[in-house]
């Protein structure tokens, strides 16, 4: 459901972006955006309140206490990922994929509109069609998942993610990039949900909160970087220099989860490091 509607937005947002960005001006733009935003807030305060009320009526914990609590949550989870290593494998690998993530949030802007010539518009019909490759993509993984084990999935789905993306960034011809970008969709979205999904699999169910609090905090921190490395070296090494770099990231990432994915398949299906 996650990718439907993640995927959905996409297909959506951007061409609406790009659109009014066209026609009303950045102004317009950025102050949809932001509303967007404001509506998203106020639909999230809605969900709090209607959770808060139907909690059993207990004693008020401080703002300390909760602050305290969750960062001893999100400690306790990175300590069970220390000790095992398939979580650890796993929680390397998606290190990679959101380092490259980062990167090509902050690169792909400049690389649609300097290396290729392309508007703004253009730049969202690229990214909706990402959003349909996406649509595909957990389409396909419903059917693949099915018949085909996790490690070669995920590990096929990687590799062909870093071609992709090295062929987009290096053949900057817009019905190309389309073509790409549609197929980085379904990839993008086969092996990301397949190694989330194999996490959650392994993952006891008293620890699932500690581990995937943790995995969100690691996302938002490699992404973080990822960006940060972008913003500082994008005119320093050029774009496409720095889009290729994430590009073989997704090989590395390939690469590094080929052995270490299999061996820990092995050892936690026999129980031995669970």
């Amino acid at each position: 459901m996650t990718v439907v509607s993640d995927n959905f937005i996409r297909i959506i947002g951007p061409s609406i972006g790009g659109a009014l960005l066209g026609i009303a001006g950045v102004e317009i733009a950025i102050a949809t955006d932001i509303f967007s935003y404001m509506i998203s807030s106020v639909l999230l305060s809605l969900v709090a309140v209607k959770s808060s009320q139907q909690k059993q009526k207990g004693a008020e914990i401080s703002l300390k206490q909760k602050w305290l609590e969750f960062w001893g949550n999100w400690w306790n989870g990175l300590k069970v990922v220390g000790t095992n290593q398939l979580y650890s494998t796993i929680f390397l690998m998606f290190s990679f994929i959101w380092l490259a993530q980062g990167m090509i949030n902050v690169l792909f802007v400049p690389y649609v509109i300097n290396e290729m010539g392309q508007t703004s518009v253009e730049f969202g019909w690229i990214e909706s069609v990402q959003g349909i490759g996406g649509l595909i993509g957990g389409y396909l993984l419903l059917k693949l998942n099915k018949k085909v084990a996790p490690f070669p999935l995920i590990i096929s789905s990687l590799l062909a993610s870093g071609g992709f993306a090295l062929l987009q960034f290096n053949i900057p011809i817009l019905f190309f990039v389309f073509i790409m970008n549609a197929f980085l969709g379904i990839t993008d979205v086969i092996s990301s949900v397949r190694l989330e999904t194999l996490l959650q699999e392994q993952v006891p169910e008293n620890y699932m909160g500690r581990i995937f609090g943790a995995y969100n905090t690691l996302m938002a921190l490699t992404m973080l970087i990822g960006m940060s490395i972008a913003s500082f070296l994008g005119e320093m090494m050029g774009t496409v220099m720095l889009l290729n770099i994430s590009a073989l990231l997704f090989f590395l990432t390939g690469i590094v989860g080929y052995r270490a994915l299999k061996q820990n398949m092995k050892v936690s299906r026999h129980g031995k490091n669970d």
